[in-house]
């Protein structure tokens, strides 16, 4: 669910909200989000249930914040509430907030690793992460003020160089 991809500050922070459409009635689900290639750059500091039927568990028992590295340690899925089961279709399940941590300038990916799972009625495991799941690319830019730096001692080096030539 929302945009598959982001530009953002070398230490920003987004949300990644993750949706699903299904043909079947779910009981629950496990979700697992992985970065290959920024392990130790990406933080999730807490998720925000989307769905009613899929609460976490009051108090949430998972210790924020947690690292990608390249997996998070915990499951961030949720079981149905109570006997309550989720109609086939299409709704969002979560959101997440990720905190990058000083990631070099670069591109990364993000996405559910294999051991995310919808589970059906009859208990059956229905796997939508690895290589096949949804995939979310976050593009590291310089910060603004690293821009700017850069900037100014572009127009010093500039200044004294013309000051030589004039000289």
């Amino acid at each position: 669910g929302g945009q598959n991809s982001i530009t953002i500050g070398q230490n920003g922070t987004f949300t990644l909200t993750l949706g699903i459409t299904t043909n079947f009635i779910s009981r629950g689900y496990s979700v697992f989000y992985q970065s290959n290639n920024g392990q130790g750059l990406f933080q999730i500091t807490g998720r925000t249930s989307l769905d009613p039927l899929y609460p976490f568990p009051v108090p949430d028992t998972v210790p924020f914040p947690i690292l990608l590295n390249p997996s998070d340690p915990f499951d961030l899925g949720s079981a149905g509430n109570g006997p309550v089961m989720h109609p086939p279709g299409t709704f969002n399940l979560q959101s997440v907030t990720i905190n990058l941590l000083n990631a070099p300038i670069g591109t990364y990916t993000i996405f559910l690793d294999s051991r995310s799972i919808m589970t059906d009625l009859t208990f059956n495991d229905v796997a939508f992460g690895g290589a096949t799941g949804p995939m979310f690319t976050v593009n590291v830019i310089p910060e603004p003020t690293t821009i700017g730096l850069l900037a100014m001692a572009g127009a010093v080096v500039s200044v004294v160089a013309w000051r030589k030539r004039r000289a």
